[in-house]
């Protein structure tokens, strides 16, 4: 949820740049000198950002919700998976003056198999209110 205390167009317009500086930058955790470190050669996740108005009277509270769509063969973290050493997936909000992000809810990850551990993910479409 977020809080609108100042002028809407502004904070839409600071959130679709870091959407743009989000999505710029490759989505390659945990980068170190492993043999089974590859290349990125193609962006694995594609984000957008819905709201619930186009415009709201300073002081109201209205939703908002990112929208993963992680392409096939790629996932991410969910933000409560099971080892201690796992990077949680993490929803980083800059926002402008007047703008105050109040809950983010991250959904439960999917329960997978990988490399003989199950973890929890995110894969697919997913959404982050």
């Amino acid at each position: 949820m977020l809080r609108k205390t100042s002028a809407f167009s502004s904070w839409v317009s600071a959130l679709i740049i870091g959407a743009a500086l989000l999505l710029s930058s490759h989505a390659n955790s945990q980068p170190g000198n492993s043999p089974f470190q590859q290349a990125i050669t193609e962006q694995p996740v594609d984000a957008r950002f819905l709201f619930s108005l186009t415009s709201a009277p300073a002081g109201d509270t209205y939703a908002a919700a990112a929208v993963l769509e992680i392409k096939k063969g790629w996932h991410i973290n969910s933000a409560h998976p099971y080892e201690s050493m796992l990077i949680p997936a993490a929803l980083h909000i800059d926002t402008v003056d007047g703008i105050i992000p109040t809950a983010v809810r991250y959904p439960e990850g999917e329960n997978v198999d990988l490399l003989g551990s199950k973890m929890s993910v995110y894969e697919g479409k997913t959404t982050i209110p």
